[in-house]
């Protein structure tokens, strides 16, 4: 819900060089999301349900990402190189606000998708069982009536 908020109120530095590092960003966020997604252990569990687990890996990948951002947003105030470099290249203070944020867009439904893909080639893959939980309460989920979908 919160990327489509950015992604709608938050318009694309279409600048020189922002719209290039918006989409270089966000480049690298596909690319992070697919490492992280196959850092994941993918395994069914007792019930036969499809589960993740993270492990080290994914916390250093984690830590790294989270360590390049803050060192980023650090940098961009405080260093006197990497402003004259965002100047000469046209990177406006817009296209460095949503860019990261292009990045962790992409990261995360990017895993997600790795997740759901790996889940689904698990060997023996059924389709997931229906729990009585799952059902809504009402006619259609007693025993001998179809339920819903």
């Amino acid at each position: 819900m919160i990327i489509a908020y950015y992604l709608v109120k938050t318009p694309m530095a279409t600048g020189d060089g922002g719209l290039g590092f918006e989409l270089a960003l966000a480049a690298l966020g596909t690319l992070l999301g697919v490492a992280a997604g196959m850092i994941f252990r993918v395994f069914r569990g007792a019930d036969e349900i499809p589960r993740s687990q993270a492990g080290i890996g994914y916390a250093a990948l984690w830590i790294v990402v989270v360590g390049a951002r803050i060192g980023f947003s650090y940098a961009t105030s405080n260093s006197h190189r990497l402003q004259v470099w965002l100047f000469t290249h046209h990177i406006i203070a817009d296209a460095i606000t949503v860019a990261p944020i292009f990045r962790a867009a992409g990261m995360l439904v990017l895993r997600a998708a790795v997740l759901r893909l790996r889940a689904a080639r698990l060997h023996g893959a059924v389709p997931r069982r229906r729990l009585r939980r799952d059902l809504p309460a009402g006619p259609t989920s007693r025993p001998g009536r179809p339920g819903p979908g």
